[in-house]
Parts: structure tokens; C-alpha cells; sequence
């Protein structure tokens, strides 16, 4: 698993509150090892297989963040964030998205109205972990994944789980691709928007040639990004 980032920890006063998040997904596989990791994160979870359930705890008792999938037998997640957002004790909840619909229309919808981010399965562990405490805290606590690291290790070196340390060399590769996937996952949804808006632009003024030099541009940006998110992935450039 990557090491986590080389981010400074918040320094500590004492034993805090453990962070509240209420994960809602409706396939249980899924439910599962979300509740699994975050609990080894040293997070108090509570789990909802639908979106009335999701409701139901979040009115009976709101906890630090929700963590939303959109596709979802019934009521939909879009449906639960925008009944959330229009009840008064709970429009103030962060919400976030986590779910397989890698599409940009629905990323617009859920955060005009009102998630606060929208991640694609699969997500890598420090990715998500850092998009939650940075939620939660306003900043990425290093220490945590440093305690979710050591409890990964002394499962790993139970005799029933047990695996091979490949080295230092491996976990800091590892390190700088989830370092860059972070940052891939940052500039992709906005060059999606952008190049969306600039082929809009150019059907209405297709002979603009300074336009057409942009869209040009774009495409190697894309391409590049492409290159990159690949590296990052794990596959070959």
C-alpha cells in the first residue's frame, strides 16, 4: 500500500472526539471494506444500504460527514443529497461523493447541489483518507495514516495474511503515483469542462483560428493527462 504524504500532522491537545462519518452504499461488498478501512482510521462509522435508511440516520443523528454513492436501487444518491441539503438541520453536512459514475454532468449536479467533492471508484486509500480529513479538519492529519499503516502491518504480519515487504524503493514509487493521481484526479474534471465549453464555442465560430490553436493545445494537455493517469494507475506509459 503507498506511504502516505509527506504533509505536516496537526499537533495535538489531548484525546480528541473520534470524526462521525455515515457510509452509504448499496452494495454490501463495497459497505464492507469502507467501514473496515475507516475504522482501522480510527473513524466511528455507521453504514446505510439505501437511501431512506441514509435519511433516517442522518435526521435521528447527524454525523460528521456523509460518504454518498449515487447508484442506488430506489432512491438514488442524488435524490439523498438534495433531501439533505433541503432540510434545514442538516443542509450544513458535508457531503461527499464516492461512486463508479465517472461523468461529468453528474459531478455538476451533485456540487451545485451542495457536495463538497465527488470522487470515482476505485479511489486509492491515501487519496480518500486525505479528502476526509482535510473535510473534517480543514488540513490532512499524517497521523492517521501513519496508524492505519501500523495496523495494516501487524495484520500483514499475522500468518494468515501475511505478505512480503518488496522494499523502500516500491512503497516510495508507490508514494509519488498516488501523489500524482491526486493531482491528475484535481485537472481532469476541469479540462473536461473546459474542452465541453470550448467545442461549444467553436460549432457556433468554427473558422476561429486562434480558438482552433487552444483546442489544439488542449488536446495535448489531454493526451499528456491521459499519459499520466495511466503511470499512476499502475499500467505502463
Amino acid at each position: 500500500m503507498p506511504e502516505p504524504f509527506n504533509l505536516r500532522p496537526k499537533e495535538s491537545s489531548g484525546p480528541a472526539r473520534k470524526h462521525r462519518i455515515l457510509v452509504v452504499d448499496d452494495e454490501t461488498e463495497v459497505l464492507s471494506i469502507l467501514s473496515g478501512l475507516l475504522a482501522l482510521a480510527d473513524y466511528d462509522v455507521s453504514q446505510a444500504a439505501d437511501g431512506p435508511t441514509a435519511l433516517r440516520l442522518v435526521s435521528a443523528s447527524p454525523p460528521d460527514l456523509v460518504l454518498l454513492d449515487l447508484i442506488m436501487p430506489g432512491m438514488n444518491g442524488e435524490d439523498v443529497l438534495r433531501r439533505i441539503k433541503a432540510n434545514p438541520a442538516t443542509k450544513s453536512l458535508p457531503v461527499i461523493i464516492l461512486t463508479a459514475l465517472d461523468d461529468v454532468n453528474a459531478m455538476g449536479r451533485c456540487i451545485k447541489s451542495g457536495a463538497l467533492n465527488y470522487l470515482v471508484k476505485p479511489v486509492d486509500t491515501e487519496v480518500l483518507l486525505q479528502v476526509l480529513d482535510k473535510t473534517l479538519t480543514g488540513h490532512f492529519d499524517s497521523n492517521r495514516m501513519e496508524l492505519l499503516r501500523q495496523r495494516m502491518e501487524e495484520r500483514a504480519r499475522d500468518p494468515r495474511s501475511a505478505a512480503p515487504d518488496l522494499g523502500q524503493e516500491l512503497r516510495d514509487l508507490d508514494s509519488l503515483r498516488q501523489e500524482l493521481k491526486v493531482a491528475v484526479n484535481m485537472v481532469g474534471p476541469v479540462l473536461k469542462g473546459f474542452s465541453a465549453r470550448l467545442s461549444g464555442t467553436l460549432a457556433r465560430s468554427p473558422n476561429n483560428t486562434q480558438l482552433r490553436g487552444v483546442q489544439a493545445r488542449l488536446s495535448d494537455m489531454e493526451l499528456l493527462l491521459s499519459e499520466l493517469a495511466s503511470w499512476s494507475d499502475g499500467r505502463p506509459l
